[in-house]
């Protein structure tokens, strides 16, 4: 009978010990296949899981009793997204947002889309809205820096449209104004993804430098003359660019020029020549929207762009910041 223990015993040891050097393999291959980032953030529960498909992305973040889902897919270019927020359970915010990449002019369409969602937003608690812009903003530079040059970048726009929509029902809450957004022209040039003007900051001091930069090997012109007086005269900190675009194409022709190319296919409104004219920043048809000293501004402020989504995808982040607690892209 003790034979018969004892080879139990044996053949028991036996397989316990494969168990748990399969288990130390198992572990130390998991380990190994871990995302370098990811490992990093481990401590903070965050995780990243990003598919193959880069025409698909899932974005899925938790804060609070806040769950925060974007959807979006790219197919015969189409882009189709919708955004739905829950609150301990609860929809109580949807908006999608589909773009048709086909549709003549339709960069020069989005900022119309923009402020008509960010209108149908009117009904929604303010402190709702900043909220989930809270959220969002607080995880876009580590959600940048996962997808870009994973995903397609007409698809990873989706995050700046639904940021847009949100922003712009911000400021009219806070401006106790009409939802307003004027399209960034970067985007236009295809510097960076969709963004409204009047959402991007510069720092004063931060631009004073730049400009004083450009100038050692630049004649300035006119408009940049002008615009550093200001910044030389001025007490605020910051300025918005619609403000500082302004020094080269008023606000009033800019959006005239915009609708004058919807309506009429092309406009005479070109303050700052043709996008082929010599000092104009690219080459490409139509009118000028951005000049060599607004391109070195943008490529200078590279590095501190704010929002972080402004100087995209041209501009990569330095490094991803630790975003929410619960934190999933697919």
């Amino acid at each position: 009978m003790s034979k018969h223990r004892n080879y139990f015993r044996c053949v028991f040891f036996i397989i316990l010990t494969l168990f748990s050097i399969y288990s130390c393999s198992d572990d130390q291959i998991k380990e190994n296949n871990i995302n370098p980032n990811l490992k990093n953030l481990q401590e903070n529960n965050i995780t990243s899981r990003i598919g193959a498909n880069k025409d698909t992305l899932s974005v899925d973040i938790e804060e609070d009793s806040y769950r925060i889902l974007l959807n979006g897919n790219v197919f015969n270019n189409n882009v189709q997204s919708v955004l739905k927020v829950y609150l301990a359970d609860n929809l109580i915010m949807e908006v999608p947002y589909d773009i048709n990449l086909n549709e003549n002019h339709w960069k020069l369409r989005q900022a119309p889309v923009i402020i008509e969602k960010a209108e149908l937003l009117n009904e929604v608690n303010p402190t709702i809205i900043s909220d989930v812009n809270n959220i969002l903003e607080k995880s876009l530079e580590y959600i940048y820096s996962e997808v870009l040059e994973v995903k397609d970048n007409n698809l990873i726009s989706i995050i700046n449209y639904h940021h847009s929509i949100l922003t712009t029902r911000l400021r009219a809450n806070e401006e106790n104004s009409d939802c307003n957004c004027n399209v960034h022209p970067a985007f236009l040039i295809g510097k960076s993804f969709f963004g409204c003007q009047e959402d991007q900051k510069f720092e004063v001091n931060n631009l004073k430098t730049i400009i004083s930069q450009y100038a050692e090997n630049n004649t300035l012109d006119e408009s940049t003359i002008a615009l550093r007086s200001y910044l030389n005269s001025t007490s605020s900190t910051e300025i918005r660019f619609d403000d500082y675009y302004s020094f080269y194409i008023p606000k009033e022709e800019f959006k005239a020029s915009i609708i004058d190319i919807l309506e009429n296919n092309t406009s005479s409104r070109c303050w700052l020549g043709s996008g082929s004219s010599w000092g104009c920043c690219g080459n490409y048809s139509g009118c000028c929207y951005y000049s060599n000293p607004l391109c070195f501004v943008h490529d200078a402020i590279c590095t501190d762009c704010k929002p972080k989504g402004f100087c995209l995808p041209g501009c990569k982040p330095d490094k991803p910041v630790k975003p929410v607690k619960s934190l999933s892209i697919y």
